[in-house]
């Protein structure tokens, strides 16, 4: 786990130099059994992320009947037209195509025994969002958090909720439930709504685009 102290919420922060450096709790044996358990959880994250390309290629490959049901119904509500299943397994076979590896980015020089460190990239500040509606009501915070929660609570939660968004690990962006009691700091809770926040600000500023295209909002989000 890697603590980001300019990215990351202060309770976010907190919450984990608690969970494994706390003296009792490493005492007790607690934290070793906390790493582990998360470990775990996200081990089994990154496994099933890795496996989605494998299990896209399989649907593609064995032409899944569903798959197509599902590009053709989409199709006809956009334009009243089914297309034929031959067009839907043309388009698909593109879709099917290796992708090239990514380029290596160049590594750490050893010299007398000595690994020089990479150059760390030099950034201008921490960044922040802006939300302008059409109705010309504007949310700024220097805080992207709760930029994220005020313009949520704008749109409506309910609304978010119904188009399904989803955070990291495939959990619900925005939940009328209490999260799990293993990352309850992970979320932030506003009038009964939970709203996963323990994310970078890219990834807020892509939910954010993300919701506005659904919902079709015409918000201007800007980082700045």
């Amino acid at each position: 786990y890697k603590l980001d102290l300019i990215e990351h919420d202060a309770q976010e922060s907190l919450y984990r130099l608690e969970r494994y450096l706390a003296y009792d709790h490493i005492a007790k044996g607690n934290a070793l059994k906390d790493a582990k358990a998360d470990y775990e959880s996200v081990s089994k994250e990154r496994q099933a992320k890795k496996n989605i390309p494998k299990a896209w290629r399989q649907l593609l490959e064995e032409k899944d009947e569903t798959l197509i049901e599902i590009v053709s119904e989409k199709v006809k509500s956009i334009c009243s037209f089914r297309p034929t299943q031959n067009q839907i397994l043309e388009y698909l076979s593109t879709l099917n195509k290796p992708v090239s590896a990514p380029i290596q980015p160049p590594q750490p020089v050893k010299s007398g025994g000595y690994t020089s460190p990479m150059p760390r990239a030099k950034t201008k500040g921490r960044k922040k969002i802006r939300v302008t509606f059409p109705d010309g009501t504007s949310i700024f915070s220097s805080n992207v958090t709760d930029t994220m929660i005020k313009v949520i609570r704008k749109i409506g939660f309910e609304e978010v909720m119904r188009m399904g968004v989803k955070a990291s690990g495939g959990r619900p962006l925005v939940r009328d439930t209490p999260p799990d009691k293993q990352d309850p700091l992970r979320w932030s809770d506003d009038s009964g709504y939970y709203i996963f926040t323990n994310c970078s600000t890219p990834v807020k500023f892509n939910k954010l685009n993300e919701i506005n295209h659904l919902l079709e909002l015409n918000l201007d989000i800007k980082m700045e």
